[in-house]
């Protein structure tokens, strides 16, 4: 599966920005460990490694430690269930994951379980992968969900500039989930054209 999507490539993505079904908009500097994450009104640089940051309502800095601490924690938890969404195969190996294969229904499948991190761990994920290794889809048993086993489809699989294979839309209950204006680049001028000193506030 990995080999499939181009993980390697991926792994060496310094940046890559993408929008979240027209809900959130992310720009992330991998390697730093910095994200800038929007959504209604709001901006939120974080530091993804300290789960600190500071947030913008409609350009105002938001002062107050309480409210800033809200919602730097929903800007994380967008930015967790998000870039999930962006490329789970990716982090079939992140720490806390425990991996076996399984046979389902006359088929061999890849059970991903995330026992800590992120913000649900416990979750798992059964992979249902073609004869290349790409995800067509997978099952999963999540603890926020109260449909066990809900399905979720892979498809329309793209390549950034990275090399890496991300795919671009799926379908969940009917509902579709769409990766927009998705982009990799060398540098954050690159992708951030407007604003190139855009995590100069987290590095003061």
């Amino acid at each position: 599966m990995l080999y499939a999507i181009n993980h390697d490539s991926w792994e060496n993505t310094k940046y890559v920005s993408w929008n979240f079904s027209d809900r959130h908009s992310f720009i992330w500097d991998k390697k730093s460990h910095l994200a800038c994450v929007k959504w209604d009104d709001y901006k939120a640089l974080i530091d993804l490694k300290k789960s600190q940051g500071i947030v913008y309502d409609d350009g105002k800095l938001i002062e107050d430690p309480s409210d800033n601490a809200k919602l730097v924690k929903k800007a994380i938890d967008h930015f967790n269930n998000d870039s999930f969404w962006l490329n789970a195969p990716a982090k079939a190996f992140d720490p806390g994951t425990e991996r076996r294969i399984v046979d389902y229904e006359g088929r061999k499948t890849l059970l991903i379980t995330y026992t800590s991190g992120g913000t649900t761990p416990g979750d798992s994920y059964l992979w249902f992968l073609d004869e290349n290794g790409l995800p067509e889809y997978y099952k999963m048993w999540a603890s926020i969900l109260p449909v066990k086993g809900l399905k979720a489809t892979w498809e329309d699989w793209t390549e950034i500039n990275s090399g890496a294979l991300l795919s671009t839309s799926h379908e969940i209950l009917f509902i579709d989930v769409e990766i927009k204006d998705l982009k990799s680049a060398e540098t954050l001028n690159e992708i951030s054209p407007d604003d190139p000193e855009l995590f100069s506030p987290l590095k003061n």
